[in-house]
């Protein structure tokens, strides 16, 4: 995952191994314990993994959007950053410049804050409106809203997650928030994006390394990276969908496994096919 950082992915694996869930050795990771699967991740509106960062890029942005239109309907100019993210104040401040003389932008803002707060699938309201500033009013932090609550940090968290993604789903019934939301490409990294610009300019993997003069391992992860954010691309090499539909009905603890399943794939087709929807 673009966002995830090594050091902190190596801490969660390690504390898992402590725990007794997982064993790590040169082989790679194999799980130990079976657990049941939360009912967060049940849910039909759940796309955790094609979403990865889109929700929190744009809760940053619409943290601020609310700061910066309530200050200027209670006719505050100076007041600090809710949020100290430079780039998502930019990104507000262009969103902005278009609005700011609409008389009517607080309005539209809240008719359509209310509309997507006050449908079933949000549980807890509080989750983001708790969160945000304006005027006089200063955000509470997220643990504080859980304890005010009396829910646990995570189910605290995976509500706010589940409530972003059913909006990023129906985007366009809500189309003043959808200006505040950012496109997948923004969710590669700078080297990942570079390599997917040359095969939409309809590159094969091959040319493509040659022309970023990069290892062939290097670009094979830069397009397991594209097939994980753009589920629906087909990009080099992924198996065809009868191998998708095959290692789609089994469960798979390692690309090892999947490897003795399937043997004559390689591991760079495995783990496309596993960005693309098998469970491992």
């Amino acid at each position: 995952m673009p966002f995830l950082k090594e050091a902190i992915f190596e801490k969660r694996l390690l504390d898992l191994e402590k725990k007794g869930y997982v064993r790590i050795d040169e082989s790679g990771v194999f799980l130990l314990k079976e657990q049941s699967e939360t009912s967060y991740f049940k849910s039909p509106d759940w796309k955790g993994f094609s979403m990865q960062d889109l929700p929190h890029h744009f809760f940053n942005h619409l943290l601020l959007a609310v700061q910066v239109v309530s200050n200027k309907h209670h006719k505050k100019s100076q007041y600090l950053p809710i949020v100290r993210n430079k780039e998502a104040q930019i990104w507000v401040k262009r969103w902005f410049s278009k609005w700011q003389n609409d008389a009517h932008l607080a309005e539209k803002l809240f008719l359509e804050l209310n509309q997507w707060l006050e449908s079933p699938s949000i549980l807890y309201q509080d989750v983001y409106v708790g969160r945000f500033s304006g005027g006089d009013r200063v955000g509470e932090t997220a643990l504080q809203i859980c304890e005010r609550l009396q829910i646990s940090i995570w189910d605290g968290y995976f509500e706010w997650l589940r409530g972003l993604h059913v909006l990023h789903l129906r985007s366009n019934e809500f189309p003043l928030l959808q200006e505040l939301m950012i496109s997948k490409v923004a969710l590669l990294t700078k080297s990942g994006f570079a390599t997917y610009d040359l095969f939409q300019k309809g590159h094969s993997l091959e040319q493509i390394v040659n022309i970023r003069q990069l290892k062939k391992s290097t670009i094979e992860d830069h397009f397991v990276e594209i097939q994980a954010t753009f589920q629906e691309l087909a990009v080099p090499f992924r198996p065809n969908e009868e191998v998708l539909l095959k290692l789609k009905e089994k469960s798979f603890l390692s690309l090892k496994e999947m490897k003795e399943f399937m043997p004559d794939l390689s591991y760079f087709e495995l783990r496309l096919a596993a960005v693309s929807g098998v469970e491992i």
